[in-house]
């Protein structure tokens, strides 16, 4: 377990700084499946990720849920919420967490503006993200979608690790349908048709290697798509 916390989120930290806010940090282990937060928690700390990954989802009125993101190393659990959580942080994988209390966090942002810019960023770039979840969801075909996420994941796990491809896929299909709007069944055809075109291949249980990026993106941007 890492005894400090996210480089993503500490980079404009100097060394001194950063022991500060180790020195206020706990440390959480969660095993895949169990919750980080739930839904109507009160949202009184911070949550980074330092490995693993973790879905955001909420429970619709009919029964339903809506995943609302996947989130990996260096992502963090908190900013740009309220007084309360409004979904439920569930891990998909086995997950290292630092955590720090609002109070201390904002401490130090006081003492440390380098930091106080970095949330402020995290923050804009959640509300960017979610704008770019709501063209995906709208007005993509079935096909890319499914393009456009995968293409997202090689692209979020790269910065976050340096590991672009093969893919790291901790999730279901049926979490990945509930991201994407879409049903089960429909992202199971779409990534078998990917594989029978020579796009992807599946090397390991959770792992998809991205063979023709190129391709993908232009089916992202384009391609033609059931709706199914």
């Amino acid at each position: 377990m890492p005894d400090a916390a996210s480089p993503v989120l500490c980079a404009p930290l100097r060394r001194e700084e950063l022991r500060d806010l180790v020195r206020t940090q706990r440390a959480l282990v969660r095993a895949r499946g169990q919750a980080v937060v739930r839904e109507g928690d009160r949202a009184d700390r911070f949550f980074v990720l330092n490995s693993g990954a973790v879905a955001l989802q909420r429970s619709l009125p009919d029964g339903r849920r809506q995943v609302l993101d996947f989130l990996w190393r260096g992502d963090v659990i908190g900013v740009g919420d309220g007084e309360r959580f409004g979904y439920d942080a569930l891990t998909l994988a086995d997950t290292a967490l630092c955590t720090v209390s609002r109070p201390d966090l904002e401490r130090l942002t006081e003492d440390y503006p380098e930091l106080a810019t970095r949330l402020a960023r995290i923050g804009s770039e959640r509300l960017t993200h979610a704008f770019d979840r709501m063209t995906l969801l709208g007005r993509l075909s079935a096909e890319e979608k499914l393009a456009s996420f995968l293409l997202e994941l090689s692209e979020r796990q790269g910065r976050c690790s340096g590991r672009s491809n093969p893919v790291w896929v901790p999730m279901s299909a049926t979490d990945i349908a509930d991201y994407l709007g879409l049903r089960v069944e429909t992202v199971s055809r779409r990534t078998s048709a990917f594989q029978k075109k020579g796009l992807i291949r599946r090397v390991e249980s959770h792992r998809i290697a991205l063979l023709d990026p190129a391709a993908l993106r232009e089916v992202a941007e384009g391609g033609e798509g059931d709706e199914d």
